[in-house]
């Protein structure tokens, strides 16, 4: 898919998305791909892709697996919470052990919504051997 192609789904889909009447993004879309069926294709997969994430964005699937349980039970005075590492904010932390502790964290940048685990190694655990185990 060339830049261009990728801008024009891009602008279609983002134009597609406002739009909450099934009929009326239809016709939007038949006018926006003026006929180009792959192009119309691209737009609708993102369109479902969103839905999928919208859907399960809104579930609450932390909260169902009892990890907030856990993480009740834990002294929430840490002073990390609130603290920004990378693109997440520390939200709460769900657990600790021998070479550190889990954090849930949000993605504080805007560009999304996400919700994490984050594990920060303790210090002294921080050595190559175990730093090369969390690198991809």
């Amino acid at each position: 898919m060339s830049p261009q192609n990728w801008d024009k789904i891009k602008e279609i889909f983002l134009d597609a998305i406002e739009i909450d009447a099934p009929d009326e993004r239809a016709d939007f879309l038949t006018k926006a791909c003026a006929g180009d069926q792959e192009l119309r294709g691209e737009v609708e997969k993102l369109i479902v892709q969103d839905k999928e994430a919208e859907s399960l964005m809104n579930q609450p699937l932390i909260e169902e697996s009892g990890i907030y349980d856990l993480a009740s039970s834990i002294d929430d005075r840490d002073p990390l919470l609130g603290k920004i590492i990378g693109a997440y904010r520390l939200e709460k932390e769900i657990g600790r052990g021998g070479m550190g502790t889990v954090y849930i964290a949000e993605r504080a940048d805007g560009f999304f919504r996400q919700r994490v685990a984050v594990k920060l190694i303790k210090r002294g655990m921080d050595t190559d051997f175990i730093l090369r185990r969390f690198r991809p």
